[in-house]
């Protein structure tokens, strides 16, 4: 069990916090999901769904943790990175400052920068695999509590995991309340951060539930080294938008159907990474000649059908989700009259386009034996293209004609990437368990995954060369077997 602190972490650069709250409860969680020990033993059982199946967080047969909203809020958790400290065993690290790296008990991402690379730790949004590592950037809006699943979760969940998996649950439209709750952060670096949520019941069957959330702050750091074209700008920055909107329709008692869509967009200059030879001595100053960028647009809809036919609960859940990541970077962090080159990258693009299909068939009750047995679909389309420019000259030239060939190569071109992969993933799962006693239990899983992978990578290191073209096809079986 983690007990989660009962502290506020500070707000980095705010000075003054301002926020205005309208609404009704139906905004609260139904049940405080955390996994912070009652205080005795008549408190309410708390209710996770790690398993696909609703249980009390003392039954469920993993090491999971559960932070609610309110424990997100206290703390100013409000992307992945913030998670660091609040979690036994879990890691969040920037990576080349636009990747997060994600780890459980020292298994995660380790290849984020190839995106032909699948994670040992995988993030859900509402049991959806977020496919792209650079969407992992993206705030969290309107969340019901945030799970953490420790260990491989391969026969429970469609993308199979082994080190685990982070699965962060929004809050569902309600057809009982109307509500609206806003609020205002204001501090110094012109912070602002602005989030409004309104609960719309359409009829006894039918809600609307949308967000909307701003967040800016100028630069912590400032760039100091500078040509006209490029003026001053700082990094460390912040400027984004988050939306989600919802529609829960349930006509009958057994039959609910959710449709959810949400946008995230980043426009920044990026990190402040400094380099060991800088000359200026003030660590917020970067002597740097070339302008970082950094953009993300990640957009994700997807549709959940249930119907409880009793015995069984079956659930559909179909997902679409396309990422483009945009990056200009100075690889050098430094200027030319300090080092005599340069060193850059125009561009270091990044596409992902994923389209999942998952079935699962759930049993209810509360009988000694309870089982999930499901059938998982994942398309990816991933393109990644780099461009490296380096050399000697005092005015180089930046100008580039994307792609890049042969017969437009750059004079100072240095290295260059163009890598596009489609991958189909198929796989069928399932887990059983039993209860002995209340005290005993045990519980088998097995998964197939078939996985086909096409690629066309053209790499280049200082002259133009064709590319080369692979593919694989790959059969896996594997299993888990526990006693609790």
């Amino acid at each position: 069990m983690t007990i989660m602190p009962d502290k506020s972490k500070l707000l980095s650069g705010a000075a003054a916090t301002a926020m205005f709250v309208f609404g009704a409860p139906a905004f609260a969680a139904d049940a405080p999901a955390t996994d912070a020990a009652p205080s005795d033993a008549s408190s309410t059982d708390i209710v996770v769904t790690g398993e696909k199946r609703q249980t009390t967080l003392q039954q469920a047969p993993l090491a999971i943790t559960a932070i609610t909203a309110d424990n997100l809020a206290q703390s100013n958790i409000t992307q992945l990175i913030d998670l660091n400290g609040f979690v036994p065993g879990l890691t969040v690290a920037n990576s080349g400052s636009f990747v997060r790296v994600v780890a459980i008990r020292g298994i995660g991402y380790e290849a984020s920068d190839n995106l032909s690379a699948e994670p040992g730790t995988s993030f859900h949004v509402d049991g959806v695999y977020i496919a792209s590592p650079y969407a992992l950037q993206q705030d969290f809006l309107d969340l019901q509590r945030l799970e953490v699943l420790r260990g491989p979760q391969g026969t429970v969940f469609g993308q199979s995991a082994t080190g685990g998996i982070l699965n962060a649950i929004t809050e569902k439209p309600k057809t009982d309340a109307f509500g609206v709750s806003t609020e205002l952060e204001l501090g110094n670096y012109n912070l602002v951060r602005g989030t409004a949520t309104v609960n719309i019941p359409l009829s006894d069957t039918l809600a609307f539930r949308g967000s909307v959330q701003r967040y800016y702050h100028d630069g912590f750091a400032k760039q100091t080294s500078f040509s006209s074209s490029y003026g001053k700008y700082g990094l460390d920055d912040a400027d984004r938008v988050s939306t989600k909107g919802s529609l829960l329709w349930k006509p009958t008692e057994e039959f609910t159907a959710q449709l959810t869509a949400q946008y995230f967009n980043a426009d920044e200059y990026g990190a402040a990474q400094k380099n060991v030879d800088d000359p200026d001595p003030n660590p917020r100053h970067i002597s740097q000649d070339y302008p970082n960028k950094y953009k993300l647009d990640f957009f994700l809809t997807y549709l959940d059908l249930q119907y409880d036919f009793g015995p069984v609960t079956i659930k559909s859940l179909t997902s679409y989700q396309r990422t483009r990541n945009h990056n200009q970077i100075d690889v050098d962090r430094l200027d030319y009259a300090t080092l005599g080159y340069y060193d850059v990258q125009p561009y270091w693009d990044n596409d992902v386009d994923a389209i999942s299909q998952e079935i699962n068939v759930t049993s209810n009750g509360n009988g000694p034996f309870s089982y999930i047995a499901g059938a998982y679909f994942l398309y990816q389309k991933l393109g990644q293209h780099i461009l490296e420019l380096q050399g000697t000259d005092a005015a180089p030239s930046f100008d580039v004609t994307y792609p890049v060939t042969a017969s437009n190569l750059p004079y100072n071109f240095n290295y260059g990437l163009d890598s596009n992969q489609k991958r189909y993933s198929y796989a069928g799962f399932a887990q059983a368990k039993y209860e002995v006693s209340s005290q005993l239990s045990g519980t088998l899983g097995l998964r197939f995954n078939h996985d086909d992978f096409h690629s066309s990578n053209l790499t280049n290191f200082g002259q133009y060369g064709g590319p080369v073209y692979a593919s694989t096809h790959e059969n896996a079986l594997s299993g888990k077997g526990e006693i609790d």
